[in-house]
């Protein structure tokens, strides 16, 4: 017997549309996360506001008649590996020092200030240089949380820059055209974007959760479920006590009912739920099933009775063992029924008894006709 544990798409998004209210729930769920994963970040455990201090610079290359202008050697890379050099880098130390920012040993590359210093590494993290198109125009960019110390920093790297143009052969001059005072960095508020992402990601979540549950869900909610997984036939479907079976079914029934079973005089209807609940449900089911049945079948003939599973003790194996054969009956939507059902089946292998079929009981009306569209 071989067991084929496939999703059925159709019932699970028809069970789906009765758990709907599940998917705004998780996307108010996900949104809400990404929405205090994105505030932490940004905001608590964020570096905070940046200031920025920018500053222009000409850049006046010399000319040789004999190599020509060495303007082609420069660019943004060029220029940003040259302000890390000790030959401009010391002059930057030194010129801060003037100014009375004390240079720190290290290699922090945050938390300096006008007061208490800051470390040659951090002002190299700090600066940056960039030639926007002209290669005689540079820009110089500097970035960090003090804003006084940025501004500092772009005065103290431009006349550092300047006399390098001064000792390097490669330069008419290097002159400073701007050095503008710290302004706050423009922040981009993304939160809207954040929650968008975390609502979708919740509904995602969810469908592909709901689909795992559903996969490793062992319920059977409609005939082809127990067939697929048995290979077994299902003799019919009925409805719980008290609601109206639908004619469609109940004549599936009566048909499948007279081909399987009409030939064997003695059925047994077991059910295999536990916690002794067996015997009180294969009555159940016997019950709905003969009254489903009626006058279209002949009871006089074929003998339907309860009964329980072996594991009831001898009584219950001598009586499966002398009828017919048995029809399981298992109710639609009982979970944690999958390996009960295979060990039953497995038991009733070794008495002999053949399994006629089962039996959908207490099924659900409205779902079926949504499923099959009748």
């Amino acid at each position: 017997m071989v067991n084929e544990e496939m999703l059925n798409l159709r019932s699970f998004y028809i069970r789906l549309c009765k758990k709907i209210w599940i998917i705004p729930v998780a996307a108010v769920v996900g949104a809400l996360i990404s929405f205090i994963i994105y505030f932490l970040a940004t905001t608590v455990f964020g570096t905070g506001t940046t200031y920025e201090s920018e500053a222009t610079l000409y850049i006046d290359f010399a000319y040789d008649e004999e190599t020509g202008t060495q303007v082609d050697y420069y660019n943004a890379y060029t220029w940003n590996t040259l302000i890390a050099t000790d030959e401009i880098i010391d002059t930057t130390m030194n010129n801060l020092t003037e100014m009375g920012i004390s240079e720190l040993e290290g290699s922090a590359t945050t938390g300096g200030s006008i007061d208490s210093g800051v470390t040659r590494a951090q002002v190299i993290a700090d600066t940056n240089a960039d030639i926007p198109s002209d290669v005689r125009v540079m820009v110089l960019t500097i970035t960090d949380a003090d804003s006084d110390l940025a501004y500092a920093i772009a005065q103290a790297t431009s006349d550092s820059l300047v006399k390098y143009g001064e000792s390097n052969d490669a330069f008419e001059s290097i002159k400073v055209l701007s050095c503008n005072e710290s302004i706050a960095s423009v922040y981009t508020d993304r939160t809207l974007v954040a929650v968008i992402f975390g609502a979708v990601l919740g509904i995602i979540t969810c469908i592909l959760l709901m689909m795992l549950m559903s996969l490793l869900n062992d319920a059977a909610y409609v005939p082809e479920d127990i067939e697929k997984k048995y290979h077994l036939p299902v003799i019919g479907v009925l409805s719980s006590e008290g609601t109206q079976e639908l004619q469609y079914f109940r004549n599936l029934l009566i048909a499948t009912a007279n081909h399987l079973i009409a030939h064997t005089s003695d059925v047994k209807v077991v059910s295999p739920l536990d916690k002794g609940e067996d015997k009180k449900y294969a009555l159940a089911a016997n019950t709905r099933l003969k009254e489903v049945l009626g006058n279209d079948f002949d009871f006089g003939k074929t003998s339907i009775i309860s009964s329980q599973m072996p594991n009831a003790g001898q009584d219950a194996v001598k009586e499966l063992d002398l009828s017919d054969g048995v029809i399981i009956a298992i109710p639609a939507g009982k979970k944690n029924l999958g390996a009960i059902t295979e060990n039953l089946l497995s038991e009733l292998h070794k008495l002999d008894v053949p399994v006629l079929g089962f039996v959908l009981t207490d099924a659900d009306m409205k779902f079926l006709k949504r499923y099959y569209g009748i």
